[in-house]
């Protein structure tokens, strides 16, 4: 608890996968994927309670193995490729209000973040107390500009964003950001009226491309054992 408010994080991991059989339990350099999210959220000094959502008996006794509670299986209608996160979210929250009580603050950790750390994750709610505002997600550098972009209508190249200056060097244009999909911090009181976690007042958290990986294919897996073996090698330099 923080501020006199709770927080519950939920980690949604359905069984079911089309880019990697059992993407959300493959291992990534000996570790369950799922693993990495269980641990951030143990090391985390604000999170009050932290479950697993799954309709997966497999991934429920691998997600104990690490400490987390899955204290309730999903229903099948949000066990499939086309339920959408915030009715997940929203069921957890309800089943644990049920069972424990209300909670001010819901966090989205999704486990196919796994270079997301703990202090990304406290500074995160940190940023999301001291700004007052309802919701927060977090983003990092988009690797390709916009402005470079181009749709292909009726056969001619159409601008995606109005900007003007075709002559600008690359170093000169203005950054944008994509979600990296790491974090979402919500009150717990927004997601239940909009039924969304990002609207016209959310605000960023910028993280590091090198913690911004989200699994989604091979390729992915073979980034993040790039990142974490740099990782390790920054860490047994400062020992």
């Amino acid at each position: 608890m923080i501020d006199g408010k709770k927080i519950l994080a939920v980690i949604p991991a359905r069984g079911g996968s089309k880019g990697i059989k059992n993407k959300n339990i493959i291992k990534l350099q000996g570790k369950h994927l799922i693993g990495y999210t269980i641990d951030v959220c143990a090391e985390s000094s604000y999170i009050d309670e932290y479950i697993v959502s799954t309709d997966s008996e497999n991934i429920k006794e691998v997600s104990e193995l690490y400490g987390a509670k899955v204290p309730f299986l999903r229903p099948e209608n949000l066990a499939d490729d086309r339920a959408k996160s915030i009715d997940v979210v929203l069921h957890a929250v309800g089943e644990m209000e049920k069972r424990v009580g209300k909670y001010e603050i819901v966090i989205l950790l999704q486990p196919t973040s796994p270079l997301r750390t703990a202090e990304d994750l406290d500074k995160a709610i940190l940023d999301f107390l001291k700004s007052g505002a309802e919701s927060l997600v977090s983003v990092c550098e988009s690797e390709k500009s916009p402005i470079i972009m181009r749709e292909i209508k009726e056969g001619r190249l159409t601008e995606i964003v109005n900007f003007r200056g075709n002559n600008t060097r690359r170093q000169e244009l203005p950054t944008y950001y994509v979600f990296n999909g790491a974090i979402y911090i919500n009150a717990v009181n927004m997601i239940k009226e909009k039924r969304c976690f990002v609207d016209e007042d959310t605000i960023p958290f910028i993280m590091d491309k090198s913690h911004s990986v989200d699994i989604d294919d091979e390729k992915d897996l073979i980034i993040a054992g790039y990142y974490l073996n740099r990782r390790k090698e920054n860490q047994n330099e400062k020992r």
